[in-house]
């Protein structure tokens, strides 16, 4: 499940920035993204369990930072900034965008 979660994030990542591009600002929760896509975008599936049992808290965790912002998993063990998180492979090349790595 951890190799579905990259392209996962880079999928939150866009829903952000495009977030931004409409409404002139980054969200303030992860959750109000639901404004431009469902709400599947940012379910971190690390913290699905079987038969839809739910570990924690079953969104990326994510933190509007000033102009930009943070986002990652957090990993199997459901908690952050330990060192199972994952966090989004962003390419050089992505342009101008508000991710910052914590």
């Amino acid at each position: 499940r951890v190799d579905l979660v990259k392209p996962q994030l880079l999928n939150s990542v866009n829903a952000i920035e495009a977030y931004k591009a409409r409404f002139g600002e980054y969200p303030e929760e992860i959750e109000d993204l639901d404004k431009i896509t469902d709400g599947t975008v940012y379910v971190d599936i690390l913290q699905v369990g079987p038969i839809g049992q739910v570990s924690g808290d079953l969104h990326f965790f994510y933190q509007r930072d000033g102009d930009g912002y943070n986002l990652f998993s957090v990993g199997i063990d459901g908690v952050p900034f330990t060192e199972d998180d994952i966090y989004p492979k962003i390419d050089s090349d992505s342009g101008n965008i508000g991710y910052k790595e914590p």
